[in-house]
């Protein structure tokens, strides 16, 4: 095992960011982060170096790895190599795309222009991106800011289904923002519900630049990076500039090989942020000086929303938020084109967490969690209280439960003293324990499944947000898979969808970005590659469209019309 790579705090940092508020000890620190863990005399930080072993090799791609309290790094390492080719190892001014990270640097923008008054939370969206449709009732600034907007994800609509193959060719904010234009409809109406959606942001950065005259990357540039000192950070909107230092970002390839992914994005606001673990800890510092807006945008932009009726919600500007039996925290992730980030902060313990990887299997969440342990005790997450459950209650929670709004299907087993929850058509399975009173949770609560006393419904929470209903569906056979063959197009989406029968079984063969066996699960619809297919029939009873959507629910209800059928 290759040596864990070693940083000297005083001599990588730019000074001048140093002398802000919170930085003058940490200038004075040096961090001597030689040898592997367990070769040390810290048991703490050989703990955490231990965690990160698996790519701590000048032949693999890692991360580089931040912990703060106090202003000051008790733990800043290098794992693996940011070039695999020429063995570049990772050190603390390595740039890193941070992907959805970056959507808190666009909520400072935005909270900026807000607490000068030339933007309102309560703006309709056309009024600064008239390209937008207009869906009855309006789309506010607050919707994207807190992910109420219902406006279907652009991501999804380019990449999950249909074939723009955003790694494979440039594309542009205007082809991307057309994309958005083309929706004849929402997911949801607005400030009804909460559902992620990349489309938010990057309409917020769009609105940005539209606000004050210049690009998102200019605007970040003049009023946060530079003020900050964050002299290696930048919006990156042209996709093919080069930038020195840079990490590339690989998929796995499996037997030790490793395979370079580009993104070929030039739009920002979404993500599109580069910047280093250094220039991190430079942001981080700010969360506590204010020097940018004062004490009243910090607390703007760390206050979470809530939908039309009241219903509060763990989203701020950019940021999630929940509490732990230690203190609250405030954390994001992002997850793009080869490259996996986390950062979790606790405000009232000074403390935050970086990790920034340039491998896309690396799953960073789990491992920042237990950095925090490790750091704060067991308290700094999450753990529920398992309760006894009977084999009988078990099997009688088994089945499938549908949410109509989203075509969602959860599926429950039984395994073991618990529940297996699997949401239909998607990879991964969610381990869940009871929890007593018919509620079910993941070790980290961050899935929690509560069934009604009939079991014909359960109420499903994810990362402590507003529960969905789920109601309980029996799946049906596929009867003629010959009915539903046929070529299908849509208004909203640049696609044409191909499906064929191929051996007894309904198969997706176009666009590419969708192909796969479709499994029959209600009447009339299908689940495959993530997507749910609910067809609909004329007064023959003869196939004349399906509606799309994924089954994360990111995108719902997109129409396609039958052209040809086999």
């Amino acid at each position: 095992m290759e040596p864990a790579i070693s940083w000297s705090i005083g001599s990588t940092g730019p000074s001048s960011a140093l002398t802000r508020p919170g930085w003058a000890t940490l200038l004075a620190v040096t961090i001597s982060l030689s040898g592997c863990a367990g070769g040390g005399s810290d048991p703490t930080e050989a703990s955490a170096t231990k965690l990160f072993f698996e790519w701590n090799s000048p032949t693999s791609p890692g991360c580089a790895v931040g912990v703060i309290q106090n202003g000051h790094f008790l733990f800043e390492r290098g794992f693996g190599s940011a070039d695999v080719v020429h063995k570049a190892p990772i050190g603390p001014d390595t740039i890193f795309s941070i992907a959805s990270m970056s959507k808190q640097f666009t909520g400072m923008a935005v909270g900026l222009l807000i607490r000068e008054g030339k933007l309102s939370l309560d703006d309709d969206i056309r009024r600064y991106v008239p390209e937008l449709q207009g869906y009855g009732e309006p789309v506010r600034i607050r919707d994207l800011v807190y992910h109420t907007s219902g406006l279907r994800d652009y991501i999804s609509l380019a990449e999950d289904l249909s074939d723009y193959g955003r790694l494979n060719r440039p594309h542009t904010e205007a082809e991307f923002l057309g994309l958005l234009a083309r929706q004849k409809a929402l997911n949801f109406a607005p400030g009804t519900r909460f559902s992620y959606s990349n489309s938010n942001y990057f309409l917020l950065g769009i609105t940005v630049k539209r606000v004050a005259h210049m690009s998102l990357r200019a605007f970040a540039e003049q009023r946060i990076f530079g003020p900050l000192g964050m002299r290696r950070t930048r919006f990156r909107d042209r996709y093919d500039e080069a930038v020195q230092d840079r990490a590339v970002g690989y998929e796995d390839a499996g037997n030790g090989r490793f395979d370079p992914v580009q993104s070929h994005f030039d739009q920002v606001g979404d993500g599109g942020v580069l910047t280093t673990l250094n220039d991190l800890a430079r942001w981080d510092a700010e969360s506590y000086s204010n020097s940018l807006g004062g004490r009243a945008l910090h607390s703007m932009l760390v206050a979470t929303g809530a939908l039309r009726d009241g219903t509060s919600l763990n989203y701020a500007f950019g940021l999630y938020q929940n509490s732990t039996p230690l203190a609250p925290r405030l954390y994001h992730g992002g997850n793009d084109a080869g490259f996996r980030t986390r950062m979790v902060r606790y405000p009232s313990q000074r403390f935050s967490i970086f990790c920034l990887c340039n491998l896309s299997s690396i799953n960073t969440g789990p491992l920042v969690d237990k950095l925090a342990n490790i750091y704060l005790g067991s308290g700094a997450t999450e753990h529920v209280t398992e309760v006894p459950v009977s084999a009988a209650e078990l099997g009688r929670l088994q089945g499938h439960y549908r949410d109509p709004s989203t075509m969602g299907i959860w599926g429950f087993r039984r395994t073991g003293d618990g529940l297996t929850a699997t949401l239909v058509g998607v990879p991964g399975d969610r381990k869940l324990v009871s929890i007593g009173h018919g509620a079910f949770s993941t070790e980290n609560a961050s899935f929690v499944a509560s069934f009604g006393p009939t079991a014909e419904t359960v109420q499903v929470s994810e990362y402590h947000g507003p529960p969905t209903m789920f109601s309980r569906v029996q799946f049906e056979g596929l009867g003629d898979p010959n009915a539903y063959s046929g070529t299908y197009r849509s208004d909203e989406l640049p696609a044409t969808y191909q499906l064929e029968v191929l051996k007894g079984q309904l198969v997706v063969t176009k666009p590419k970005a969708a192909a796969g066996p479709l499994s029959p699960t209600i009447r009339d619809a299908f689940t495959g590659t993530g997507n749910y297919f609910l067809f609909h029939r004329d007064g023959w009873h003869a196939i004349t469209g399906f509606r799309l959507g994924e089954n994360t629910g990111r995108v719902r209800n997109l129409e396609f019309q039958r052209v040809t059928a086999r």
